[in-house]
């Protein structure tokens, strides 16, 4: 498991490599696993990451589950980073994936909770993991994928003209980043 070794453990060639630098586990979030290894489900709940199942974002909705998520990640407003796995999304949405397992978190929810909760500045770094071309059909995950990426990274105001709305005055203000003042 990847995120082991993020987190400090597994075999010492992995963990030393940048200086042996480690996430901190009591900001790391998993969102939407379906199934673990008994293993990384042991190590996780051990070091106190926050994983939040499928059923979970049926029960509460994808869109508290991520703010969760973002402000735990987020937490003092120092900088974090999203891994995306594609294999998270339904296959219907994302067939180019290398284990597509039915039930996944739907594209356009997704998409939505992007657009809301992106553009934050601590955001310092972004991967997108897992897409297989070859089981991708005309691109269509590809697309996916980058339309995702510019819902997370978009500044408010661009959020605003991609869902078809032009931004109020009051919301120029705060994307902007002042406050309109009373006359």
């Amino acid at each position: 498991m990847p995120l082991a070794c993020l987190l400090g453990y597994g075999d010492l060639r992995l963990t030393s490599i940048a200086g042996g630098i480690r996430l901190d586990p009591e900001r790391v979030c998993v969102i939407g696993v379906r199934s673990f290894e008994n293993g990384e489900e042991m190590l996780l709940r051990r070091l106190g990451v926050r994983v939040f199942f499928m059923h979970e974002l049926e029960r509460r909705g994808l869109m508290a589950v991520m703010r969760d998520a973002f402000a735990i990640a987020g937490r003092g407003r120092t900088p974090y980073g999203i891994s995306f796995d594609l294999d998270a999304l339904d296959p219907r949405d994302a067939p180019g994936v290398c284990t597509p397992v039915v039930g996944g978190i739907r594209a356009s929810e997704l998409r939505d909770a992007f657009s809301r909760l992106g553009g934050d500045p601590a955001l310092a770094g972004l991967e997108v993991v897992e897409y297989n071309p070859h089981h991708d059909r005309r691109g269509a995950t590809a697309r996916l994928a980058g339309d995702l990426v510019g819902a997370l990274l978009a500044p408010p105001g661009l959020r605003l003209l991609q869902r078809g709305r032009v931004p109020s005055n009051d919301e120029r203000y705060r994307i902007k980043g002042t406050r309109r003042r009373a006359a």
